[in-house]
């Protein structure tokens, strides 16, 4: 079915659109776009639309800080971005007239735009096809239910369940309970992902109060399981509003709780079909090895797309369930990589490092790029953990945002997959960001220092 057909069989099905959301999203996981009437879809889908390319290096509060003069200083010049085949989909949340696609920038001269998270993730994708090597991917995503009123002190509070009354409660993994106590909202999400064509398998009750998670179902397409990902977010998020409710995918929302982590499942496909992981002991396999081994090899660069701010720091630390070191494991969720039991022929790789603050498309990129180098390199893994994760940290992995940042500008490998000049950009854009946000005095420093300092 070509983009058009696509298109005269939507509305063939929903005569009642009115309007189409065009959306792309930034290198921050914002989803960005214009709203357009529906008589101006054919042409979206014939030749595309024009918009300004640097939206897609905003800083997440959405104002361009001009990364090496690109937004202001270069008179914020246009692109072209065209739909992507297979996301068009109803918003249930805004009405019956209302649809919306995701799309891709691409120069006006029809190259890739090398600075879009999707075509970054593309780059990469190549890499395998040249291998004759297809991989297979599920995506978790934790996130918190949030009361829309803050606590006393500003902060988030849980939201009050529907279904009790009361405020959800800390510590209740996999509770029933908790889980009927929205079941009202569980059911609206569920039906809402299949009608935009999600596919979450599962949804449990986290750690802490008001968390939860979402499974989606493994397939082997990584851009359509990185763009369901990025896709969920927004429809976790206005399901929750529908339900006078907010959601969060900030990865560290509760300085006295678990943060969420963005959780990617990997296996690998040969020409034939096969499992390249599903063979002998798992932690013998060699190309299940050598994957881990181009992963840990790459982690450090790769931190600023798993830990994108400042907060997302905050979530790797002992006794959470994050990881804080370059450990693996057989089904040990303390480690960065853990293999999970079960049948072989469904052996994967699950990683574990990424917050669910992480934009989908950049840290599944950052993934693929560590399994490709690992696979193409044979780069052997240390040995597995047995037993409690290591209490200090890893040396070797940036614990702070600015160290994550200057990692990643004097990497060797992963620019090689990204892109240099994608790499340059993402690193000035964040470091811009974080300047931006250290301008501006917190509350707790007056608690401190008003008083005392002097």
């Amino acid at each position: 079915m070509g983009p058009t057909d696509e298109l005269a069989a939507f509305l063939a099905r929903h005569p009642e659109t009115g309007f189409l959301d065009v959306m792309f999203c930034d290198i921050s996981g914002v989803l960005r776009g214009k709203r357009i009437p529906i008589a101006d879809a054919p042409g979206l889908y014939a030749d595309g639309m024009h918009g300004p390319v640097s939206a897609i290096t905003l800083s997440v509060t959405g104002h361009t800080d001009d990364p090496f003069g690109r937004g202001n200083s270069d008179g914020d010049p246009d692109q072209c971005f065209r739909p992507v085949a297979g996301t068009l989909a109803p918003a249930p949340w805004l009405g019956p007239e209302i649809a919306q696609v995701l799309c891709s920038f691409w120069r006006t001269d029809g190259s890739p735009e090398p600075t879009d998270p999707r075509q970054v993730l593309a780059g990469v994708l190549a890499r395998f096809d040249a291998l004759g090597i297809t991989p297979v991917v599920a995506v978790e995503l934790e996130f918190f239910l949030i009361d829309c009123e803050r606590g006393p002190d500003g902060t988030p509070q849980p939201p009050i369940a529907p279904g009790t009354g009361r405020r959800m409660p800390h510590h209740h993994s996999f509770g029933l309970s908790e889980l009927e106590s929205i079941s009202d909202i569980a059911t609206d999400f569920s039906r809402t992902a299949e009608l935009q064509g999600l596919s979450p398998a599962t949804m449990i009750v986290e750690y802490s109060g008001g968390q939860f998670e979402v499974n989606l179902r493994h397939k082997p397409d990584a851009m359509r399981a990185a763009d369901e990902g990025q896709l969920l977010q927004r429809t976790v998020r206005n399901v929750a509003r529908r339900h006078g409710m907010e959601a969060t995918f900030m990865a560290k929302p509760y300085a006295d709780g678990a943060g969420s982590g963005l959780h990617f499942h990997v296996s690998l496909l040969d020409r034939d079909g096969r499992n390249l992981f599903a063979e002998g002991d798992a932690m013998q396999n060699e190309p299940l090895r050598h994957s881990v081994g181009g992963l840990f090899d790459t982690m450090a660069e790769a931190m600023a797309f798993f830990a994108p701010n400042n907060n997302s720091y905050r979530r790797l630390a002992p006794g959470q369930f994050a990881p804080t070191g370059k450990w693996w494991a057989l089904d040990h969720r303390g480690v960065a990589i853990r293999i999970p039991s079960g049948p072989i022929e469904a052996r994967r790789l699950e990683h574990r490092m990424a917050g669910a603050d992480a934009q989908v498309h950049l840290a599944l990129a950052a993934v693929l790029a560590g399994i490709h180098h690992g696979l193409t390199q044979r780069i052997a893994p240390p040995t597995p953990i047995v037993g409690p994760v290591p209490d200090a940290g890893d040396p070797d992995l940036p614990i702070l945002l600015d160290t994550a940042l200057a990692r990643l500008g004097s990497a060797s490998v992963l620019p090689t997959y990204l892109g240099a000049e994608f790499c340059r950009l993402y690193v000035e854009a964040r470091r811009l960001e974080t300047v931006g946000l250290r301008a501006i005095i917190p509350p707790a420093e007056y608690d401190y220092y008003l008083r005392t300092s002097g």
